[in-house]
């Protein structure tokens, strides 16, 4: 008779070493005894064969490094769950077991499963998914692969260079816009441990971005017209003419002239903080 595949085998470990159910399974040696079907895709043959003391033994190992990642990476989430944090990263990997090589990609899932299962921590923490949508980009930016390639900053200062000129966008940005200021939060859980609970939402807009010199993630919280200006060049290429407009436009109350000062004010913070990298043609 045929012994199991090595598919078998990998997929049947695999379960054995991620999945408390698998586990259970075999400890309870119902295999051997010929009772219920194995859960999930387990190989009856690999599971006789399979050496419960090394399979508790790997599966704890590789516990303790998932619960280490995902509090390195969501600091902010495990303060506000507390004590029950551990079984909802158990629960979070059998939900959306790793697929990647790359351990770390391993917890880019946690906003979708706490909005799908996390109810109960929704309903006290009604910002938690946004919290955790934020504390995963700095990961996921400080491990982008997309080189930073700075140009000369040219300053417009005529209204021929604000037609003829563009700004470089950082290409390691996201754009969020979250319905609390999770900013805010996270600097609270930082130094008070605060639960934080009975918030009133606060719109905010937030750029974070991989500064190309320090190679540090930063986070930048946009007012209005900041937040516009930052929009249309992304979506560019956009002239800082262009750009100027749509400023004037969202600075409602402000005389225009006025307005066209300030811009020339955040363009220039927006290339001192590194949003911006340059300057550019339009071509």
């Amino acid at each position: 008779m045929a012994g199991p595949s090595l598919h078998d085998v990998e997929r049947t470990m695999t379960l054995l070493w991620t999945n408390r159910k698998a586990r259970q399974k075999l400890l309870g040696k119902t295999a051997r005894r010929g009772g219920s079907k194995p859960p999930g895709k387990l190989s009856p043959v690999v599971l006789r064969e399979a050496d419960q003391q090394g399979v508790l033994l790997y599966a704890d190992l590789l516990r303790t490094g998932m619960q280490d990642l995902m509090l390195s990476v969501y600091p902010g989430c495990a303060s506000l769950i507390g004590d029950d944090w551990s079984e909802v990263v158990d629960d979070y990997f059998e939900r959306y077991p790793s697929a990647h090589y790359h351990l770390n990609e391993a917890a880019r899932q946690l906003p979708e499963y706490l909005a799908g299962y996390g109810k109960v921590w929704c309903k006290k923490y009604p910002y938690l998914v946004e919290l955790a949508d934020y504390e995963w980009i700095e990961l996921e930016l400080m491990e982008s692969d997309a080189s930073i390639e700075e140009h000369p900053w040219q300053e417009p200062g005529s209204a021929d260079e604000l037609e003829r000129l563009r700004p470089v966008v950082n290409p390691v940005l996201m754009l969020r816009s979250y319905s609390y200021n999770i900013p805010e939060i996270v600097e609270t859980l930082k130094n008070e441990g605060s639960s934080l609970t009975d918030l009133d939402p606060c719109p905010t807009k937030i750029a974070v971005y991989r500064h190309p010199e320090t190679h540090f993630c930063k986070f930048l919280e946009l007012k209005p017209v900041a937040a516009v200006v930052v929009e249309l060049a992304i979506k560019g290429p956009a002239s800082y003419a262009e750009l100027a407009a749509a400023a004037v436009k969202a600075a409602l109350e402000m005389d225009p002239q006025e307005a066209i000062v300030e811009f020339l004010d955040l363009i220039e913070k927006l290339q001192s903080l590194k949003v911006f990298v340059g300057s550019m043609p339009i071509t």
